[in-house]
């Protein structure tokens, strides 16, 4: 057996040698580049009784370094769009080479995907208990099995996986220092009753959103509890990250989910929504620009705009936001879009 092999079996080793006892993990899966086994595993997280997902992974990177050092990392979850499941981060953006350097362990759960995908919610119809299990599970799994801080948590998602974060941050900020969305429904109340009505017909994400959330205006206080710009006063401890682009309504996109209309649909609830952060003292860093995709190459700058400044928050550093146009997206001014 050649050296390499040798070494790349042995650093294998020492990430599954890592975890504490019990952990159900396994190397990364052969042939897929973007979880090498060096600092990469997939893991399967019991469900309990009585919890129903439609799958129970998350991938889970871990900093250069791990696996010989006895460092306590803050964790970074990482929330899927309605299309992809726990691979689409490291699938479809370059985070896996971009996270390697950065202080911290990342943990891409799953979601729900198509007609499956959760909202990381608690459905109201019974089906799905998506934010049971992230929560009541995912998390303590995670803590139990990788050298974490729980007192140093981040959250951030990109499209369904944004309103997840917000979700998430603002009905548990005890759980979670920073979130980040990435292009998404940032108020599902505006426009009702007729954005619901518009949800249940889109073949993106499938979605009768009664089965989440019970009918929009007869049960507006559900869809209240679930709603970014509604949870506002819940995110008062936590510093929150948006991005978002104006779009394009010419540009319908390669399919339903993505493309600039979709960008500038969503964009219409950016000036409720960052005017409920601001009314309810939410600590906020905005990165709002002209134009823009909601396609996973948009996702994956915005990313790398947020993250290093996800890592100040949790590192206890102060936020300097001042790039007027980060990865190459120029910052709007506030008055040229907040009416």
């Amino acid at each position: 057996m050649s050296l390499r092999r040798l070494a790349a079996l042995g650093a294998a080793a020492a990430v599954v040698l890592a975890f504490a006892p019990g952990a159900h993990a396994v190397t990364g899966p052969k042939g897929d580049p973007t979880c090498p086994a060096s600092r990469c595993v997939d893991v399967s997280i019991p469900v309990p009784a009585g919890v129903h997902v439609s799958a129970n992974h998350a991938r889970v990177l871990l900093p250069a370094g791990y696996a010989t050092s006895t460092t306590r990392y803050p964790v970074v979850y990482m929330l899927n769009g309605a299309l992809g499941d726990f691979h689409e981060w490291t699938h479809l953006t370059d985070i896996t080479a971009y996270s390697a350097q950065l202080p911290a362990i990342f943990v891409f759960p799953d979601g729900g995907v198509g007609k499956d995908a959760g909202w990381f919610s608690d459905w109201r119809d019974g089906t799905w208990q998506w934010e049971t299990w992230h929560i009541h599970s995912v998390l303590p799994y995670i803590d139990r099995h990788f050298r974490t801080d729980p007192s140093r948590r981040a959250i951030a998602g990109a499209s369904m996986g944004a309103n997840g974060a917000l979700e998430y941050a603002g009905r548990h900020p005890d759980l979670f220092r920073t979130a980040a969305a990435f292009s998404g429904w940032d108020d599902t109340q505006l426009g009702t009753p007729v954005t619901a009505q518009v949800a249940a017909s889109d073949a993106s994400a499938p979605q009768d959103m009664s089965r989440i959330w019970g009918d929009q205006l007869l049960n507006a206080d559900v869809w209240a509890q679930h709603n970014p710009t509604a949870l506002a006063a819940g995110l008062k401890r936590v510093t929150v990250f948006t991005s978002q682009g104006t779009g394009n309504y010419a540009d319908t996109g390669t399919d339903a989910a993505h493309g600039g209309s979709r960008e500038a649909n969503l964009f219409l609830c950016i000036p409720t929504y960052l005017s409920a952060l601001q009314q309810a003292g939410v600590d906020h860093h905005d990165l709002i620009y002209a134009g823009g995709v909601h396609s996973w190459a948009t996702f994956q700058l915005t990313m790398r705009w947020a993250l290093p400044l996800m890592m100040d928050v949790l590192a206890g550093r102060p936020v300097v936001d001042k790039d007027p146009a980060p990865e190459g997206l120029a910052r709007l001014p506030l008055g040229s879009w907040h009416p």
